[in-house]
């Protein structure tokens, strides 16, 4: 919302060397999927909240579908590959966590973890984003 904001206003972006903001990771899946759940309520918040204008939900739109849409497609789609080709289906799944390995600079194991995980993570905030969820627990790190 904030980059939407200044875009519209023509505020000048400057990028600077350093990290100036820091945050640490989550300490594990639980924790992860409360994050992403507080972030897709936030999410949708804005879409209702900018409803009256398209050009600020087709931006916001385009987010959630590259986000969240596109890793669940690859990993539906890895996974009906396998019904009819597990031999292509595995190619795609170790292409894919050697391609994210190198890009991250994660072990191998790690990349497929994600690889594996985070599309069924990703597919449950959705789900859940619909839930009515008390805020302590959204707030929990």
């Amino acid at each position: 919302y904030l980059g939407l904001i200044a875009r519209e206003r023509g505020v000048r972006v400057l990028r600077v060397p350093v990290i100036v903001g820091y945050e640490e990771p989550r300490n594990g899946w639980g924790s992860l999927l409360i994050q992403r759940i507080r972030w897709m309520k936030g999410l949708t918040s804005l879409i209702w909240g900018l409803s009256g204008r398209p050009s600020a939900v087709a931006l916001l739109l385009v987010h959630y579908v590259i986000y969240y849409v596109f890793p669940i497609l690859v990993g539906l789609g890895i996974w009906l590959l396998a019904i009819t080709n597990p031999l292509a289906a595995a190619s795609l799944f170790f292409g894919l966590a050697a391609v994210l390995a190198m890009l991250s600079r994660q072990a191998l194991p790690t990349a497929c973890c994600y690889l594996a995980v985070f599309p069924c993570l990703l597919l449950t905030v959705s789900l859940l984003c619909w839930m009515p969820l008390h805020k302590s627990l959204l707030r929990r790190r």
